[in-house]
């Protein structure tokens, strides 16, 4: 095996005796399984390597003492679902604080998590400042038309943070990295109904609000929660299921959610296509259905990383691919809806009426419901991981 293999280890200080799952690399043969290793506390790197892979050459990091710990894969997602424990793409000198790797400086902890962690970081400091910006003009508190607008910054901010966090610190521990990213999926479930309400309230025409007013929130609620559950079953299941089952878990939930939440966007481009119409935030909604499209697809499959084994490794994987293109997407959709609130007031005061209170209530139901849907799961996950050790 390569010193390029040994690079797919998190290198940091030893504490105790581990079991380790080598995930398989490039140069192991087709079908090659992953093989459990249980290392002592390791003294070196030299040792280290010595154990995992003979003799054979390892990076230049080897001056220092260091361990490994295994950590999870996340070559072209989330976490790897459907692996056991196996590690990350990192190589990082020894540090009293792991978590520390995500925001060093990348030439000297650069890895396949360090633009995951600081595209969506600062993507949500953007919105905050974007945030601070609008309330100099609008009066969140006394205004009940703009609550909407308050509470789809909210969740952009929520979920761009709650998945800052799961990127930097799920490698802590087996049980942190499920609980980050339960965390992650609780921003997921925050944001699709933060976006359904405002792109109801503000985005959408007469004609589809006739005939959508009736179920719009409530199903956008519970899209939502259900996104949240099918993610945190799909982690907690991720052992026992076939790969595709669980990316229908993930998957599945998200689409319906997103096809019913951007209905009010898509029905009033087409009617600006229809009718010949000039308004350039239709243009912006335009461009934000295009970009989460397009972020979609690299979320859903491992590309480009696939298709160039070895060349990706901390650079260019299809997940950092789709932050990117989800963080310009939630910056079009956040400026659309922006100018949507100043300039179509007449029509969604005229639609709404006092609906704000009831919307706002249901978001704060709605989050409530998928924190203790994740505080469930991971409850279950320690209880098999406390099983597992013993």
């Amino acid at each position: 095996m390569s010193s390029s293999a040994f690079a797919e280890w998190s290198i940091v200080p030893p504490v105790k005796p581990l079991r380790i799952l080598r995930a398989t690399a490039p140069s192991d043969p087709p079908g090659a399984a992953p093989v459990t290793v249980i290392l002592p506390p390791l003294t070196s790197s030299k040792n280290a390597v010595d154990i995992l892979f003979g003799s054979e050459s390892f990076p230049d990091c080897s001056s220092q003492d260091f361990g490994l710990i295994p950590l999870p894969a996340v070559c072209h997602g989330d976490g790897g679902d459907g692996a056991d424990w196996s590690p990350i793409h990192q190589c990082t000198a020894a540090s009293s604080d792991p978590t520390a790797a995500g925001v060093s400086l990348p030439h000297s902890a650069l890895h396949n998590e360090t633009l995951n962690v600081w595209t969506h970081l600062l993507a949500a400091l953007i919105i905050l400042v974007k945030w601070q910006e609008v309330s100099e003009t609008v009066d969140f508190l006394r205004d009940p038309h703009a609550q909407p607008l308050f509470i789809v910054l909210l969740a952009a901010f929520t979920y761009l943070s709650f998945s800052a966090l799961a990127h930097l610190l799920s490698a802590k521990s087996e049980l942190s990295y499920y609980t980050f990213y339960f965390l992650d999926y609780v921003g997921v479930s925050v944001y699709q109904y933060g976006s359904a309400l405002a792109h109801y309230y503000y985005a959408i025409e007469k004609e589809w609000h006739t005939r959508v007013q009736g179920f719009f929130l409530p199903a956008a609620a519970f899209l939502a929660w259900f996104t949240c559950f099918g993610c945190c079953y799909s982690k907690y299941a991720s052992r026992g299921l076939p790969k595709f089952v669980l990316k229908l878990f993930q998957v599945v939930p998200s689409a319906l959610a997103y096809c019913l939440d951007i209905s009010p966007v898509v029905h009033r481009i087409y009617s600006c296509y229809r009718e010949g119409c000039s308004d350039q935030i239709v243009v912006y909604h335009f461009y934000h259905v295009i970009f989460f499209l397009i972020s979609a697809y690299f979320f859903c499959c491992p590309h480009p990383e696939s298709l160039f084994p070895g060349k990706c490794d901390f650079i260019g994987q299809g997940h950092q691919i789709f932050h990117v293109f989800v963080v310009v997407c939630t910056l079009l959709q956040i400026e659309a809806l922006r100018t949507d609130f100043t300039e179509r007031r007449p029509l969604y005061e005229q639609l709404h009426g006092d609906l704000a209170h009831d919307a706002v209530a249901l978001f704060i139901f709605t989050a409530c419901c998928s924190a203790l849907t994740a505080f469930y799961v991971r409850k279950c996950v320690r209880a098999s991981l406390y099983e597992k050790d013993k």
